[in-house]
């Protein structure tokens, strides 16, 4: 699967001819700002570091099924990418999917998890 990230017109990620779902405003920008920036942190490290703060904001802002989707998308990100959160980042991780967890049970929270795994970008070579 290749990926390839469209700024000239509406900002665009499309992975094998297919655009993804961005979301709304919130996610394209940071898309954007990470397109900016890709030497800095890498364009998948960065998205995945970005996705854990994203569905920590969705958690407090008691958005469980969002959270969640984000999180499984920060992990696919993360494996792809080879991200580890430090210790400080991995308990703002348990804490995100602790509140998730808690809002929607655990058949919900695996679903909504499961749903965002599928919205990763694809790592390229």
């Amino acid at each position: 699967m290749a990926y390839e990230l469209r700024i000239l017109g509406p900002l665009e990620v499309v992975r094998d001819g297919q655009a993804l779902r961005l979301g709304g405003r919130k996610p394209r920008t940071l898309v954007a700002l990470l397109a900016l920036e890709p030497g800095e942190l890498g364009f998948l490290s960065g998205i995945a570091y970005s996705l854990e703060g994203l569905a920590a904001v969705h958690a407090a802002r008691r958005d469980g099924r969002r959270a969640a989707e984000v999180l499984g998308a920060a992990h696919v990100v993360g494996e792809r990418s080879g991200v580890h959160l430090e210790p400080f980042e991995q308990e703002l991780h348990d804490r995100t999917v602790a509140t998730a967890r808690g809002l929607l049970g655990n058949a919900a929270f695996e679903a909504a998890f499961a749903a965002g795994t599928s919205e990763a970008p694809a790592a390229t070579g």
